[in-house]
């Protein structure tokens, strides 16, 4: 698997949280704050709380949701903050919410899959023409394929979380 490109991650909060304010945040600045968790399996939950670079600081959830219809409203209603990459801007953005970027943890990379044995003419051509094109547009967040106003789901987006447990790091669900 190859990525196909770099996204950095935000934090969605309400327009009129104190942390709306602020140009860029870290996740030490948020570690105390309510969180909006996806339900999910585990390692996906985890994932998108940042369990792994809150430094022992377990996160404190506010709202369970299911959708992002349902994180953006708990969001509006002052129950958390989520993380998510910079794209859902872009496809999900409404009135009231902020996205802050946060530099760290590590951008998203997603990733392109094929299974084995299964063919598919438009995934083998963004396997083979997807990162070579990525990086003809490095540096700009988003995907080197035309924008044609997809609905990826943020709870999934293809970004690779950490591996299930017996499983390999980066591998397909």
């Amino acid at each position: 698997m190859e990525p196909l490109f770099a996204e950095p991650r935000v934090l969605v909060v309400s327009e009129h949280s104190p942390l709306a304010q602020h140009p860029e945040l870290t996740v030490e600045q948020v570690v105390h704050e309510l969180f909006v968790a996806r339900r999910a399996p585990a390692y996906w939950r985890d994932f998108w709380l940042a369990t792994d670079v809150r430094d022992g600081h377990p996160a404190a959830v506010g709202a369970e949701v299911a959708t992002v219809d349902e994180c953006f409203e708990a969001i509006l209603a002052e129950r958390g903050a989520a993380f998510t990459q910079a794209s859902t801007k872009r496809f999900y953005g409404r009135p009231g919410l902020a996205f802050v970027p946060v530099p760290r943890p590590t951008a998203f990379h997603p990733v392109g899959c094929l299974a084995q044995g299964r063919s598919r003419p438009a995934g083998a051509r963004l396997c083979e023409d997807g990162p070579r094109a990525s990086r003809r547009r490095a540096g700009t967040g988003h995907p080197a394929v035309p924008d044609r106003r997809r609905r990826p789901c943020p709870a999934t987006a293809g970004a690779v979380p950490p591996a299930a447990p017996g499983q390999a790091p980066g591998s397909c669900r």
